[in-house]
C-alpha cells in the first residue's frame, strides 16, 4: 500500500463519517469519532490513523486545529458547513452541521483501520442516545 499523507488520511475519514449518517449534526459527535478511532485503533497498534493530537476540553476531546481542518476541506469543496435550529425542552438550539460533497476514498485505509472503522460505527457510539455513551467515555 503506498503512503498516504495525515492530513488526506483525516479528511477522508472526516468524509466517511459524514457519509455514513443522512443528517450529520455535530461537531462534537464527529470528534468524538475521530477519538475514539485514533484510541482503538491505537489501543492495539501502538500508533493512530490519523496522526493528529487531541485537545483536552470540557465537552471531550477536540482534534488538534480542529477548525482549520474543516474550514480547509470546505475551502476544497470536500464538505460543506451549515446551521439547523433543534427544539430542546427548554429552548431552540443552534447545532453545527456538516454534509459530505464527494465520498471517501476508502482505499486509503488498511484492512486493519476499516475494522477499528468499523467497530467504533458499531460499538453503540454512534446511535441515539449515544451520544451521552460517547461523552461519557471521551471524559473518562
Amino acid at each position: 500500500m503506498k503512503t498516504i499523507d495525515n492530513k488526506t488520511k483525516l479528511f477522508n475519514l472526516i468524509l466517511l463519517y459524514i457519509s455514513y449518517f443522512k443528517d450529520f449534526d455535530g461537531i462534537k459527535k464527529l470528534n468524538k469519532l475521530l477519538y475514539f478511532t485514533d484510541f482503538e485503533y491505537y489501543e492495539k497498534f501502538s500508533k493512530s490513523i490519523t496522526g493528529y493530537n487531541y485537545i483536552k476540553y470540557q465537552r471531550g476531546p477536540v482534534i488538534e486545529n480542529y477548525s482549520e481542518i474543516i474550514k480547509e476541506m470546505e475551502n476544497n469543496k470536500l464538505v460543506r458547513r451549515g446551521k439547523k435550529e433543534v427544539l430542546g425542552l427548554n429552548k431552540i438550539y443552534t447545532v453545527s452541521r456538516i454534509k459530505n460533497m464527494v465520498e471517501p476514498d476508502l482505499d486509503l485505509f488498511e484492512k486493519e483501520e476499516l475494522e477499528v472503522i468499523r467497530y467504533v460505527l458499531s460499538n453503540n457510539l454512534v446511535n441515539y442516545p449515544p451520544l451521552k455513551t460517547v461523552a461519557c467515555k471521551s471524559h473518562s
